[in-house]
């Protein structure tokens, strides 16, 4: 049995190894692209397993797979009282990239299992990948697209109709079951991704004929939706609302300050980063989250003052 003293030199000489590899991680990932932040919450959920594994002996390495992390994450969230799913969530992807940096630099990690593979998972890719290639739709956009197909694909496989014999009727009769149970906005994005599904069928020979005006997209009145721009009187009583007295009030006053004074959307708003501010050139770096495309604006006085607040 190893003395005390032989533990504390293995231990120290582990972390060290650690801190080695951590600093080379980073590294990586800054070269990458990965913002501060995401880089801190990543580390943080990385700092987090380590520990949890050394608390219970386990081999850190060993435990880089799916449903050790998930397992930890559990752990995690049942010993704070916190959500469980929304921990493992965010530990998973952590983690997850983490073991892939790992292995980047010549270390032996398992393989990362995910899921079994399901009947339509070639077919979306190839279709992600036309659509991505040809197209430029982000990724965040092909996700949701996915998702809409595979309804689709699921309700031609329940009634055992191939994708070479799809007929008009059959589109019609898929629409009219989403119309009988979603709104109307739901079906219209649906139906919008089914689409472009059938173009890509036809261009690539799955299908003879291209349907894709076939889909009959349901309307969606305006009356029915909330104005597109509200008066700035009302926007002014909004943000006098917001009691900003709190950290959370602060920064839903700014967040809001941001898409009234700029038209931005919520994603743009609240994945803004500090590095995108330039306080002495006075001006605003700001990601369309579809595109990618990046804008910069002039930064305004009572935005500068809601941030910096």
């Amino acid at each position: 049995m190893a003395s005390v003293v032989d533990v504390d030199v293995i231990t120290k000489t582990t972390d060290a190894t650690h801190a080695r590899q951590r600093a080379r991680v980073v590294e990586g990932w800054r070269d990458l692209g990965y913002s501060v932040k995401t880089i801190e919450g990543y580390l943080q959920w990385v700092e987090r397993r380590r520990a949890w594994c050394r608390d219970r002996g386990l081999d850190e390495v060993g435990q880089l797979t799916r449903r050790a992390v998930d397992r930890f994450a559990r752990s995690y969230a049942r010993a704070r009282k916190i959500d469980v799913r929304t921990t493992v969530l965010a530990a998973r992807p952590a983690v997850h990239t983490w073991a892939k940096a790992v292995a980047s630099l010549g270390c032996e990690v398992p393989t990362w299992v995910t899921r079994v593979a399901g009947p339509f998972d070639e077919l979306l890719a190839r279709y992600s990948e036309f659509r991505r290639r040809w197209r430029g739709v982000m990724v965040s956009s092909l996700r949701a697209e996915c998702v809409a197909i595979t309804r689709f694909l699921k309700w031609l496989r329940r009634r055992r109709v191939p994708l070479t014999s799809l007929t008009v009727r059959q589109i019609d009769a898929f629409v009219l079951d989403l119309s009988s149970r979603l709104a109307a906005k739901t079906v219209a994005g649906i139906c919008s991704a089914l689409r472009s599904f059938l173009r890509f069928l036809h261009a690539t020979g799955s299908t003879p004929k291209d349907m894709a005006a076939c889909v009959l997209v349901p309307r969606v009145r305006r009356a029915a939706q909330p104005p597109a721009v509200r008066p700035w009187r009302e926007i002014c009583r909004i943000l006098r609302g917001i009691d900003r007295r709190t950290s959370l009030g602060k920064r839903d006053y700014a967040a809001l300050l941001m898409m009234a004074a700029y038209g931005m959307g919520a994603g743009e708003a609240l994945s803004l980063q500090l590095d995108d501010i330039d306080w002495r050139g006075g001006s605003l770096r700001v990601r369309r989250p579809k595109t990618g495309v990046e804008v910069v604006l002039p930064l305004l006085g009572p935005v500068g003052l809601a941030i910096g607040s």
